[in-house]
């Protein structure tokens, strides 16, 4: 726990220089690769899923929440993205031979769209300062 509050006490200085100076998609790529990470963190670092493709289809889903929001959220995007999310999760819940439980795939969707949509309010505010 120490060594994390370190590495904040450091980061946290050249994120604000990074969404300073930097154009506003570079925040965009940035936010979604901490949803991204933040995704693989909740989900495989406490051990509440173990299929490693799960994770996998949430950290992608993070990145792309993170890019709708900069791209003014387009509905269709939404849709077709939440789509193929549901059926990937679908589709690995068949795969499993109906073995994963209902709450791995709710966590998947909660680390995969909802808190990631929830963090990326600031890609938010500084799209619509364009």
């Amino acid at each position: 726990m120490k060594t994390r509050i370190l590495s904040a006490a450091v980061m946290v200085p050249g994120l604000i220089v990074f969404l300073v100076w930097l154009p506003k998609v570079c925040t965009a790529v940035l936010f979604g690769l901490i949803c991204a990470i933040g995704a693989y963190e909740l989900l495989k670092g406490t051990g509440l899923v173990k299929n490693a493709r799960l994770i996998v289809y949430s950290m992608l889903l993070a990145f792309g929440v993170s890019m709708w929001s900069f791209y003014g959220m387009p509905y269709p995007w939404f849709l077709g993205g939440l789509l193929a999310f549901t059926a990937l999760l679908f589709g690995e819940l068949l795969l499993s031979k109906a073995k994963l439980s209902t709450r791995s795939l709710a966590m998947c969707a909660m680390a995969g769209c909802v808190v990631p949509y929830l963090l990326c309010a600031v890609v938010r505010i500084f799209a619509l300062s364009t």
